[in-house]
């Protein structure tokens, strides 16, 4: 029973809740009439900023939905390696070093992770996004 128990211990996997990623003050207001923000102003355009523990990336679902994922890999969250970013076909979010995948819901997709990005609050606000913490 005791070799049961220790198998079974051992065999989960090195994954952290992303409850265990640190919490960063988030408290962005973008304007996208800026000219630095014109990859927002259509559909699956997309941001990286530097704001929360490995940086967030604002992606335009549609016209009124805006999504703002964390960019530390639910998988290996502290990895020094590159943080996640958007894939070259834009297709979907990648973390190169682990290989986990994620769609713009933030979902997993592939690869180790089981757990979906860490998702900030995002508002819309005239021509201002507002991004902040829940």
């Amino acid at each position: 029973m005791i070799v049961f128990s220790l198998i079974f211990i051992s065999s989960c996997g090195d994954e952290t809740a992303p409850d265990l990623i640190p919490l960063s003050y988030v408290n962005v207001d973008i304007n996208l009439s800026n000219i630095q923000y014109q990859e927002l102003r259509s559909d699956g355009g997309f941001i990286y900023i530097p704001e929360g523990f490995k940086g967030i990336i604002v992606y335009r679902e549609s016209i009124n939905r805006y999504r703002a994922f964390e960019r530390a890999c639910t998988f290996d969250p502290h990895s020094t390696h590159e943080p996640v970013e958007v894939d070259s076909s834009r297709l979907f979010m990648i973390h190169r070093h682990c290989k986990s995948i994620y769609s713009f819901d933030g979902s997993p997709m592939g690869g180790p992770a089981s757990l979906s990005l860490r998702e900030y609050y995002t508002h819309l606000d005239g021509n201002y996004l507002l991004i902040r913490n829940e």
